[in-house]
């Protein structure tokens, strides 16, 4: 007799320790793990827009007389440092007059990011998953709120010139995103990352 409740007093706890180990459990711990599977292939990228000078990523069309008074000013930086191009250019249309275009380079695009009047959209750095703050759940579903370490990493950043051209203000080194998860058979999956 003794034997038997010896074993029914331990039964009780194998269910609850093998139920800390569900997998399908939303908690701290597997979504955790799964955001961290998820970084390994999914660097994250710290994007953004700012604001600066006017570009266009087809050009940017300028008055030469305009030019002569004024100069370039921001345009020239970005033309010695090999972002932009200046042609003259003769537009088809009848009667119109001769422009200095300003063009982003391949460079500009590479290193920067994309202009668009006087927006840029540019991934300039990474973040990664610090620890969950906030878990939200839904049917086979989670939100979770997470704090991130992130950096500016990218090399224009650290140039002091073109920092100020951008009106660039490089990010807080601590931040927080939200993880979109769902469920997939035992396992927690990363679907959607969002600032």
């Amino acid at each position: 007799m003794r034997h038997w409740l010896m074993l029914t007093a331990a039964l009780p706890i194998g269910l609850t320790l093998s139920g800390c180990d569900n997998s399908k459990a939303a908690n701290e711990t597997n979504l955790a793990k799964a955001i961290q599977a998820y970084e390994k292939e999914h660097p994250g990228n710290l994007c953004g827009d700012f604001y600066g000078v006017k570009l266009s990523p087809v050009g940017t069309d300028f008055n030469p007389d305009t030019v002569q008074k004024n100069g370039l000013g921001a345009y020239e930086t970005l033309q010695r440092l090999g972002y932009v191009t200046v042609e003259n250019f003769q537009s088809p249309l009848l009667g119109a007059e001769p422009v200095l275009r300003v063009k982003p380079t391949q460079k500009f695009n590479d290193e920067i990011g994309i202009p668009a009047g006087d927006r840029v959209h540019s991934c300039y750095g990474t973040f990664t998953f610090k620890n969950v703050k906030k878990i939200v759940e839904n049917t086979n579903s989670v939100e979770v709120e997470a704090t991130v370490d992130q950096q500016a990493t990218a090399a224009w950043t650290k140039n002091s010139e073109l920092v100020r051209l951008f009106d660039f203000k490089a990010p807080a080194s601590e931040g927080t995103r939200t993880y979109f998860m769902a469920l997939e058979g035992n396992n927690w999956v990363v679907k959607a990352v969002r600032p």
